[in-house]
């Protein structure tokens, strides 16, 4: 990469396009180039202090602690400044896919978080900045859901007690044994003060004032705190009133720690570590159920800090996966567990699924496999997942309905039925099983069933036109001079973006990869998958993705405000409630729909089908 493109690939991410001009061209200077192979832990949690900054431009890194995935990093991202910021680094970062990345040192990282303000606040915003920023991002009205949480649940700095009479210079060694940057001091008549890294440095080198200077006489009296069982919204607030980024806290009148503001931030920016911990730990329904309720927070938190929704689908894929694998475990005795697998299908099984919505589940049986209780347990099962908040599907596609649990014999001759007939009712089932992940259970059942359906495909023009046709069922909400089309719903009016936009998608993309006989079934790596093939050009495939990442954000929003709101399942947006921006967004990725429209019915002929 010529010098000119690193500064362009370099000020486009945030918030290197705040520095200056010389401040760029410095850091550019500084970078070295390195290169990691897959499964290369490039940072280990409690390693050491950080030494660099990573920007990747190839690749792709996954954050993790312990069991638990944080996030996904790709071309154009960083990681980890707050790390930088804290000299901890609390997660492990392993290599995905090799990577190449630019290395930015600590030192000047944090040299130029101190210089440039503008760089500084994006880590560092107050409240009132960051809801602001995130209600311009998203649009959304009602952040509320973020506030909740208490400072018990944050992990919190050691609070080093230091008496007042020890010197500043004593209290400067102390700190650097213990890495930290603040102490707690003892006064007389059992009052407490604090200082700082900054206290210390200050009063020796802007006044001169002697390190044998006993450090009572530096350190901020009158130190006011919160208690472990208070609202972070309140401590939030304190911090941005008194113009502060820690607060000592208390528990029963003691000392138990400092509360940093990027630790409060970064709280409610990993909130899936506390949901995936809790899965494994939890013994009971009623604990699962706890957990669940926490899923929309964690998911939502990461969606208005504007993580790809395609990445907050693969995370809350993982999660899922954990909470029916232990909700598995919790009902199935090992008998029935090393016998059977319980399936995902529909928008779950793809990994896209984003807000729980209801059961979509099947039940496979080894061949000859007989359980006296199978019933009870199906029903229990239903019971369980209905008891954490996951309804019963309405188009009965669940394990505890006799369709959709069975031996591996049932489910092939189901699909050779489904086949044969080939009616809309059937063509669709097929797509469902199509569509099924592994969720819990033996692992080698669902490949056996998936096999069938491969091998049992017929070499059938007619069979692939009538099972992509649904794809063309809906219009495409995009009327005459790009103007919206919407419906009348009592007193508003609104377009159905599942029906005019997602759907088509989903099942055109299904259509084209089943033709193909291709395994893949998540809808965006079916989409790689036949570009790879050739069927679609490469700037086709990347449109394509793009619109399906951004209307699928966009139902994802809209679902947000409509939940929050006391509506639950409802696909309809409307565009006027969105920015200028966000409604040509919105045109340009229904134009798309239009364009994958049209190349199904022309590669399938659906024209000539009456």
């Amino acid at each position: 990469m010529t010098v000119h493109n690193r500064k362009a690939f370099i000020s486009a991410i945030r918030p290197f396009d705040r520095l200056s001009e010389p401040e760029l061209e410095r850091v550019i200077a500084s970078m070295n180039i390195l290169f990691f192979a897959d499964e290369t832990l490039i940072m280990k949690a409690g390693g050491g202090v950080p030494e660099y900054l990573y920007l990747l431009f190839k690749g792709t890194v996954r954050e993790e602690e312990g069991d638990d995935v944080v996030a996904y990093y790709g071309a154009g991202e960083a990681f980890d400044a707050s790390s930088l910021i804290s000299g901890v680094c609390r997660h492990d970062f392993v290599v995905v896919e090799e990577c190449f990345c630019y290395t930015l040192e600590r030192s000047l990282f944090l040299e130029l978080a101190r210089s440039n303000r503008a760089f500084q606040d994006y880590y560092f915003q107050n409240l009132s900045q960051k809801v602001d920023e995130l209600r311009q991002i998203r649009g959304l009205r009602d952040l509320d859901l973020l506030m909740t949480g208490h400072v018990r649940d944050v992990g919190l700095r050691p609070a080093i007690t230091l008496d007042g009479h020890e010197s500043i210079q004593s209290a400067a060694q102390l700190m650097k044994q213990k890495d930290v940057d603040v102490l707690l001091v003892r006064l007389s008549g059992a009052r407490q003060a604090l200082v700082t890294g900054t206290d210390i440095r200050d009063a020796v080198a802007g006044e001169c004032i002697s390190p044998a200077t006993a450090v009572e006489q530096i350190a901020q009296r009158g130190i006011k705190g919160a208690g472990l069982d208070d609202e972070l919204f309140d401590v939030l607030l304190a911090m941005t009133g008194r113009q502060t980024t820690r607060l000592l806290i208390e528990s029963s009148e003691q000392p138990a720690g400092f509360l940093e503001l990027v630790d409060v931030l970064g709280f409610w920016s990993n909130q899936s570590l506390l949901v995936g911990g809790r899965i494994e730990h939890a013994e009971t329904i009623e604990e699962l159920r706890q957990v669940v309720e926490r899923l929309p927070f964690a998911i939502q938190t990461l969606f208005v800090k504007g993580v790809k929704v395609r990445r907050l689908a693969r995370l809350m894929r993982e999660l899922n996966q954990r909470l029916l694998t232990r909700l598995f475990a919790l009902l199935a005795p090992p008998e029935l567990a090393a016998n059977s697998a319980l399936i995902v299908m529909g928008s779950e099984g793809r990994g896209e699924q984003l807000i729980k919505t209801d059961q979509d589940n099947a039940l496979i049986l080894k061949n000859g496999f007989a359980y006296p209780q199978l019933e009870s347990f199906r029903q229990s099962l239903a019971d369980a997942m209905a008891t954490l908040g996951i309804p019963a599907c309405p188009g009965k596609i669940m394990a505890s309905e006799q369709g959709w649990c069975g031996s591996i014999q049932f489910f092939q001759e189901r699909i050779r039925c489904w086949i044969d007939e080939g009616d809309p009712e059937q063509q669709m089932n097929l797509a469902i099983l199509l569509d099924a992940s592994h969720s819990a259970g033996n692992r080698r059942l669902l490949p056996q069933v998936k096999k069938y359906l491969f091998d049992a495909l017929p070499d059938d023009l007619a069979f692939y036109a009538r099972f992509a046709r649904p794809t063309v069922t809906f219009d495409t909400p995009l009327g005459l001079f790009s103007q919206f089309v919407l419906e009348t719903q009592g007193d508003t009016a609104a377009l159905d973006i599942k029906k005019g936009g997602v759907f088509p998608i989903v099942h055109g993309v299904r259509s084209l990869a089943l033709e193909k006989r291709l395994h893949e079934v998540n809808t965006i790596q079916r989409i790689n998958a036949l570009a790879d093939g050739g069927l679609f050009e490469a700037s086709f495939a990347d449109d394509l993705v793009e619109a399906f990442d951004f209307l699928s954000a966009t139902r994802f929003q809209s679902m947000l405000a409509r939940k929050q709101g006391g509506v639950v399942g409802n696909n309809m947006v409307d565009p006027d409630r969105y920015s200028s921006q966000q409604r040509e967004l919105l045109k340009e990725s229904l134009r798309m729909v239009d364009r994958l429209k049209k190349m199904v019915t022309q590669h399938f002929r659906l024209d000539l089908m009456g």
